[in-house]
């Protein structure tokens, strides 16, 4: 919620919206994700009896990055937990030992560009240490698009939100070109709801604000016209992400891995009634497993 907050803040006000360098609700903050780091890298959502997993490590970034101040992440330990969550295919799962997931698979590409430390992660060198396949995570993201649409994991349906969460981590290991990206805006076309104007989760449903949102975020991403650019790392417009001394919050240039403006199909969607979803995650986050 610290992060969502934040970044709604600097939407709706800039960086002059969030608490000055040296006020007491800032220290807070920062103290608040640092008492959230738990031994073995990862974050709990609360101090007490809640989950722990790449979801809240990736809002500790976020929150970090928006702030500009990084005392409350401890990163050898950050990119240790990181690392133990990455799988054989190269993708990562919420915690150790899980099945791969394009969500908790944005979430740790990003923090590690949020970090710095994405290059040194796969490629050796620095904090992250190496090790890590890029190749072998490129290639799981690419066949995670599935009848032009973008699946969370293997064997399932496409999904909207997708197209944001594996798009951006394309973008953000360079290899953005790599997809289909005129299928997957036309499938996310196919998600528009012509009547009330909203995007769904999957074609012929109800739309929503969460799948709204990173819909249109994946327009962007893809460079639809009239859409402001994107941080792939913080998932919000490039304005929005920069922190107080004027540099991107990602650390990567706004909207990095976008393709040359493509006009978006107009979708197919009557505003039929509600399908039931797939159950999501919990603990606060917009990352479930489905």
């Amino acid at each position: 919620m610290a992060y969502t907050a934040l970044a709604t803040l600097r939407a709706l006000g800039g960086p002059g919206a969030l608490p000055p360098p040296g006020a007491p609700a800032r220290a807070a903050l920062v103290a608040h994700v640092k008492a959230l780091q738990r031994p073995d890298g990862a974050w709990a959502a609360v101090a007490a009896g809640s989950e722990r997993d790449l979801r809240f490590l990736y809002c500790a970034c976020a929150v970090s990055a928006l702030l500009g101040d990084w005392g409350g992440v401890d990163r050898p330990r950050a990119l240790g937990y990181i690392r133990s969550c990455q799988n054989y295919d190269g993708a990562f799962g919420l915690n150790p030992c899980q099945e791969s997931h394009g969500g908790s698979t944005y979430c740790a590409v990003a923090a590690l560009q949020l970090m710095g430390e994405l290059d040194a992660f796969f490629d050796g060198g620095g904090g992250g240490g190496g090790g890590g396949d890029r190749e072998a995570l490129v290639r799981w993201c690419l066949e995670r698009q599935a009848e032009g649409g973008f699946q969370g994991r293997p064997n399932k349906a496409p999904d909207s939100c997708y197209a944001f969460w594996v798009g951006a981590t394309l973008g953000l290991l360079g290899a953005g070109a790599l997809a289909d990206r005129a299928r997957a805006t036309a499938f996310v076309a196919a998600c528009q709801d012509t009547a009330f104007g909203g995007f769904s989760k999957h074609p012929r449903q109800f739309p929503d604000v969460l799948h709204s949102f990173y819909s249109t975020c994946w327009l962007s991403l893809a460079g639809a016209p009239g859409l402001a650019p994107l941080d792939l790392a913080l998932g919000v417009a490039a304005a929005a992400a920069a922190v107080p001394d004027g540099s991107s919050g990602g650390a990567a240039a706004p909207g990095s891995g976008a393709a040359p403006a493509a006009q978006l199909p107009r979708g197919d969607n009557g505003g039929d009634e509600l399908q039931e979803e797939a159950g999501g995650g919990g603990g606060g986050s917009s990352v479930g497993q489905t």
